[in-house]
């Protein structure tokens, strides 16, 4: 769950449906876009030169708990 415009709104009028999100997610929190950003920056950089096939979960650490969505 990243933190948008849409998503402001959303909680904003159904803030308990939000808390029901955060209780699924690990880290209790919504994440932000530069977030997403930085693991995109990181993919994009020389660090990751020798980096192949892999799927990188911004995510909050949601898919390791491994709950059905």
């Amino acid at each position: 769950t990243i933190r948008t415009e849409m998503l402001d709104r959303w909680g904003a009028a159904k803030p308990a449906a939000l808390e029901a999100v955060m209780v699924r997610t690990p880290m209790r929190r919504v994440g932000e876009r530069n977030g997403v950003a930085a693991g995109l920056s990181l993919l994009l950089s020389d660090q990751a030169s020798y980096v192949t096939g892999q799927t990188f979960y911004v995510d909050g650490g949601r898919l390791a708990q491994n709950l059905p969505y």
